[in-house]
């Protein structure tokens, strides 16, 4: 649920390149996708219209067969009397009206060829008709001079029956040719569209691989770039720092420092404390950026030592500000003591910053179910509800109108504390409440083994 939050953001963080690319492509698709689907429709109408002329042709094609069938068998009759030779002529009676009602249903949308189709059933019915008189006057036995006379009549019939029906199969040939004429070119702007498209896409595709590329090659001389950043703060700076830590340390073991010296003197050694861990953090959230892991020396550790530790640190850069230590039973952990001090300094750094200074901070642990919890609480006004959520993101800090201090934090160190936690394989919580102030949970495991989780896990 949390991912399409995520993917809405990284789209519209994309670059206005690659959101016109996309747009591109999508509209592109639209368009190629609308004319495809009318062309397909067309195409589909043309070869229903190519089938329904067909239809008719051939019907058209079989009565005439039928009708000259007939005529052959009934001559051949008349010549022998012979009974036999009428079974066409009998079929093209049943065939005739049926093939006359299927050309009438296929040519209901076009009145002149109706028309024709209405002609050609009242002169094949006279003709069938004659026929029948013929037969019958035959087997009376009326002499063959006599029937001549009714032959050529029915001739006549038959002869205006063929010419309808000669009529009826060039209107529809020369219709047939129009609709394949036009299916010929459905199939032509068909194939044209697709060949279109696919340039169109593989231009695309090509504009897309060519971008990628490039931001590629960005990113990788940004990761080169953050690498030479990354070794100068870790050695340019924090060299000279620790030069400035070590003169100043010095000169305050001086015996004939002056109070208002001394008192500047420890000014430096404070503000130098905290650029060291604004550069400590700094070189860590680079680091995690980067996709390399944090440096881990995971060793036999004593979780009450740690904490005795950090609390000194604390009372001596804060000795105004009193601190409640409440510890748990069996301190024996297994993990990197230097990178839970981390966590605790940020913790308690973080505690005091965001608290009135009359008021205590505490730090307390306690073992539960395999995992040492740590907790860090301070009183104050409670975390914002909306800021909550994003206290272990990058740059979050608190509201400087409220807390003057925040301006002195990058805003990197609760995002370290979740990162160091989760290479730990464990989690870090906060709650917040007017009542019970803001507290910090720290869960780990108390052996932690050499296999690290992936970015992947840390960042869940």
């Amino acid at each position: 649920m949390r991912q399409a939050p995520k993917l809405r953001q990284s789209f519209i963080s994309a670059p206005p390149r690659v959101i016109a690319g996309f747009a591109i492509a999508v509209l592109t698709l639209v368009i190629v996708s609308g004319l495809t689907l009318r062309v397909l429709a067309q195409r589909s109408l043309d070869v229903k219209a190519v089938e329904h002329t067909f239809s008719v042709l051939r019907t058209v094609e079989e009565l005439a067969d039928d009708v000259n069938q007939s005529q052959l068998a009934l001559t051949e009759f008349i010549v022998t009397g012979d009974d036999q030779f009428l079974q066409p002529y009998e079929r093209a009676r049943q065939s005739v009206p049926t093939a006359v009602i299927k050309l009438r249903t296929l040519t209901a949308n076009r009145p002149q060829a109706q028309q024709r189709v209405n002609d050609l059933e009242s002169a094949l019915a006279s003709a069938l008709q004659r026929d029948g008189e013929e037969i019958e006057a035959r087997r009376a036995g009326v002499p063959l001079e006599q029937l001549r006379s009714m032959l050529m009549e029915s001739k006549s019939v038959l002869d205006r029956a063929g010419a309808l029906l000669h009529d009826l199969r060039d209107d529809r040939v020369k219709q047939l040719q129009g609709e394949q004429a036009a299916l010929s070119e459905s199939i032509r702007s068909h194939a044209f569209i697709v060949v279109l498209s696919d340039l169109i896409l593989l231009t695309l595709i090509l504009a897309a691989a060519t971008l990628s590329m490039r931001d590629a090659a960005d990113k990788a001389r940004a990761v080169q770039f953050q690498r030479r950043i990354l070794g100068m703060v870790g050695h340019d700076l924090r060299n000279p720092l620790g030069a400035i830590k070590l003169a100043s340390t010095q000169l305050a073991r001086t015996t004939d420092v002056g109070d208002r010296r001394l008192t500047a003197i420890s000014r430096i050694i404070k503000t130098a404390d905290r650029m060291e861990r604004m550069i400590r953090d700094l070189l860590d959230f680079s680091r995690i950026e980067l996709r390399i892991s944090l440096p881990l020396d995971i060793r036999p550790s004593d979780i009450d030592a740690t904490c005795t530790r950090v609390i000194e640190w604390f009372r001596a850069s804060h000795p105004t500000r009193e601190i409640r230590y409440q510890p748990g039973q069996g301190s024996e952990v297994s993990w990197d003591s230097d990178r839970v001090e981390q966590v605790l300094e940020n913790l308690l750094s973080n505690a005091q910053k965001y608290s009135p200074p009359e008021t205590p901070v505490s730090l307390c642990w306690r073992r539960e179910s395999g995992e040492i919890v740590i907790e860090v609480n301070s009183r104050g006004a409670p975390i914002p509800h909306d800021l909550l959520p994003r206290i272990f993101e990058p740059f979050q800090r608190g509201n400087d109108k409220d807390v003057r201090r925040a301006k002195d934090s990058l805003g990197l160190g609760l995002y370290v504390v979740r990162h160091i936690v989760a290479q730990h394989g464990g989690k870090v919580d906060a709650r917040s409440s007017e009542s019970e102030g803001t507290t910090f949970m720290v869960q780990l495991p108390e052996s932690f083994g050499p296999a690290t989780p992936s970015y992947a896990e840390v960042g869940t």
